[in-house]
C-alpha cells in the first residue's frame, strides 16, 4: 500500500473542528505519476488543505535517497503550498523504482533492514534525510517504510527517535505512515504492522498516519478497500491503547480497484490505482451497474467488456466517504486522511467540509 501524503490541517477560523478544540488534520497523498491533476485538486480545495506531502523519493540499498525515475520534483509547487500558509512534506518510501529486480509494488523490507542494522548506514541515511528537507525547504519528512519484519521493531523505533532529534535541530517535523492493525502481532496483519510500536513511536513524531485501507487488494478476492466493520475494528484498537490521539490521522481511500472474474472466482487483479473518474468512464463505456453497499459503506461496479469478460470494481464516492467520516468522528477523532487526490469524486470535499 502506498503511502503518499497530502496533509490537511484546519487552522484558521474557517478550519475549526467542531469535535475537538485542537486543530483538525486531513491527510491525502499526492502521487508523482498523476502530479498535475493531484496538485490541481489541492489548489481547488486549499481552503481545507494545509499540509501537502509529495511522493518523489525513495531509499536505496546504501541508505541514499533517490528520486523516482518519472518523478518531477517541483520547487514551485513547494513554494506555492507554503505561500498559501500550508506546509510541504517529502515522503521517502522503501518502494523501489521500476527495475527488473524489484517489480512495481514490491516494498523492499531488506533495504530498510540493512539500514537499521548498521549504525553507520543509519547515520548516513539520517543525514541524507535532513539534507533533503533543507535542500528543498520542506517543512518536514514523511517516512513511509512498509512491509518491515517484526524483528526490526526496536531498531525502527530507534531510527525514528534519532531522526526526530536530527530534524528538530533544523526546525523540521517528522511524520510517519502506519500499517492498520486490529490487535498486536495478529498473524493476519503481518504486513509491516508488527514492526511499528505505536506507543513508543508517538513519543518522537509530530503525526502518525494510519493507512486504514487495503482490506482487499489486487492480490485478494474482490471486496471493499476499507469496509465499515474493518475500519471500526482498527479505530477500536487505537482507542483501547490510551495513546495521544491528537497525533493520529486516520487514512481513508479515494482510490478504486478492479478485478477480472470468471464464474464468480477471481482470475486476476487488474488495476490497484484507479480513480473515481476511471470508474465513471468504465460504467459509461460498458453500461455497467453500480450500487452502494450499505453494509460496508463502499460502492461496487459490475460490467462486462466487449469480449464478454465480467469485471468488478470497488470504489469510494461522497456517500461512502461521508459514512466513513461519521465512523471516525463518532469516536471523537478529528484527523482524517485520503489516498489519493486527483480524479476523486468532487463531492468528497463537501463531505469533508460537512464534518
Amino acid at each position: 500500500m502506498i503511502a503518499i501524503l497530502l496533509l490537511v490541517t484546519l487552522q484558521s477560523a474557517a478550519h475549526e473542528c467542531d469535535n475537538s478544540p485542537d486543530e483538525c488534520v486531513v491527510l491525502v497523498w499526492l502521487p508523482y505519476w498523476d502530479q498535475a491533476r493531484a496538485f490541481k485538486s489541492y489548489q481547488a480545495n486549499r481552503d481545507i488543505i494545509s499540509h501537502v506531502s509529495f511522493f518523489w523519493f525513495y531509499i536505496d540499498n546504501i541508505g541514499d535517497i533517490k528520486t523516482y525515475r518519472y518523478a518531477k520534483p517541483n520547487r514551485d509547487m513547494i513554494a506555492k503550498v507554503q505561500q498559501n500558509g500550508d506546509k510541504a512534506y517529502a515522503i521517502v518510501a522503501n518502494l523501489p523504482d521500476l527495475n527488473p529486480d524489484h517489480p512495481e509494488g514490491n516494498w523492499n523490507r531488506d533495504i530498510v533492514h540493512q539500514m537499521l542494522s548498521s549504525t553507520e548506514t543509519m547515520d548516513h541515511h539520517i543525514n541524507h534525510l535532513v539534507e533533503l528537507a533543507v535542500e528543498y525547504n520542506f517543512d518536514g519528512i514523511n517516512i513511509d517504510y512498509e512491509n518491515l519484519r517484526r524483528a526490526d521493531r526496536e531498531d525502527y523505533t530507534n531510527f525514528i527517535a534519532r531522526l526526530s532529534v536530527a530534524l528538530k535541530q533544523q526546525q523540521k517535523e517528522l511524520v510517519i505512515a502506519l500499517h492498520p492493525k486490529t490487535a498486536e502481532f495478529n498473524p493476519r496483519e503481518d504486513n509491516g504492522s508488527h514492526a511499528q510500536d505505536w506507543r513508543a513511536l508517538q513519543e518522537h513524531v509530530d503525526q502518525m498516519h494510519i493507512m486504514a485501507y487495503g482490506e482487499h487488494y489486487i492480490g485478494s478476492k474482490p471486496g471493499s478497500i476499507a469496509s465499515a466493520d474493518w475500519l471500526e475494528d482498527i479505530l477500536d484498537y487505537l482507542m483501547q491503547q490510551n495513546l495521544d490521539n491528537s497525533k493520529f490521522v486516520i487514512g481513508l481511500p479515494l482510490y478504486s480497484q478492479l478485478w477480472k472474474l470468471k464464474e464468480d472466482t477471481v482470475v486476476k487483479g487488474i488495476d490497484k490505482d484507479m480513480t473515481f473518474s476511471d470508474i465513471i468512464r468504465l460504467k459509461t463505456t460498458y453500461n455497467g451497474n453500480s450500487s452502494y453497499q450499505s453494509d460496508t459503506h463502499s460502492n461496487r461496479l459490475k460490467y462486462t467488456n466487449t469480449d464478454g469478460h465480467p469485471y468488478v470494481a470497488y470504489f469510494e464516492n461522497q456517500q461512502s466517504i461521508r459514512a466513513k467520516l461519521d465512523i471516525v468522528r463518532h469516536r471523537g477523532l478529528s484527523n482524517i486522511a485520503f489516498w489519493r487526490i486527483g480524479g476523486e469524486d468532487p463531492g468528497v470535499w463537501d463531505a469533508v467540509k460537512g464534518h
